[in-house]
């Protein structure tokens, strides 16, 4: 039950809007199957900041769960696979980033991609 988390992130954007609360919000909609109200949150996010990976999957999933925008969620997946890229090289033992990668390059349709990144982690200490 999200229901105390969504009123708390709620006030938080009544007093200043900010990327966690519309991050988490975009989340908590997500789980919830509200997929626009999660596209919404997540753009508002990406407006404060569009430096996330994270983000930019999330607004992704949910235009493609929505099923109303396959287009733009593949370019969203994009955008999340070559921030997740930079994000590699800062700590490249990280291995939920190339986990998330993996998803990613799924959801895109590059298998072989997604099955690079296992064998790269396998090739990690």
């Amino acid at each position: 039950n999200f229901s105390n988390a969504k009123i708390d992130f709620e006030k938080s954007n009544r007093i200043k809007p900010n990327y966690t609360a519309n991050y988490n919000l975009g989340t908590i909609y997500f789980y919830e199957q509200n997929f626009n109200k999660a596209t919404e949150n997540y753009k508002i996010a990406l407006d404060i900041n569009n430096k996330d990976y994270r983000t930019w999957a999330g607004l992704a999933a949910s235009l493609f769960w929505s099923g109303e925008n396959y287009a733009k969620a593949d370019s969203c997946y994009r955008k999340a696979i070559e921030l997740a890229l930079k994000t590699d090289k800062v700590n490249p033992l990280d291995y939920s980033v190339k986990a998330d990668m993996a998803g990613y390059y799924v959801q895109i349709d590059e298998p072989k991609k997604a099955l690079s990144l296992k064998k790269a982690r396998s090739s990690l200490p």
